[in-house]
């Protein structure tokens, strides 16, 4: 009896939903207005990293659906400037994001009061940047 209870308690917490995590995944950017591809992905050694006009990386931090973003590095290849906007404008909105929302399909990064960026998963047959 012992055992048939340990067997069932064992698959019961094997079929407790396990929270989506950005852990392992690139995404692309689906909203705003921005006039370029802008990527962002997650290796589980908590940093992160991507290509807008430029290459960039740094560290984020995940607790329960905050997430943090810190020391965001890029390369520094010039661009025409409403694009270097654009990046400057990502950069901090990263900067300042707060909480984070999982869906199937994608991630949604809430910062400042009314702002978002959405993320859509990135397929396999959308190319893979080599520098990650």
């Amino acid at each position: 009896m012992r055992f048939l209870f340990l067997t069932l308690l064992a698959v019961l917490m094997g079929c407790k939903e396990k929270p989506l995590t950005p852990v392992g995944q690139e995404y692309l950017l689906t909203s705003g207005e921005v006039p370029m591809e802008i990527t962002l992905g997650f290796n589980p050694d908590g940093r992160f990293y991507g290509k807008a006009v430029n290459e960039y990386w740094g560290q984020y931090h995940i607790y329960d659906n905050v997430i943090s973003f810190s020391g965001i590095t890029s390369t520094m290849k010039s661009d025409i400037l409403p694009r270097m906007k654009a990046e400057r404008k990502y950069f901090d909105s990263l900067t300042n994001g707060h909480t984070f929302e999982m869906k199937e399909e994608g991630l949604k990064i809430f910062f400042d009061e009314a702002g978002v960026l959405e993320f859509k998963l990135k397929t396999e047959s959308e190319p893979t940047p080599l520098w990650h």
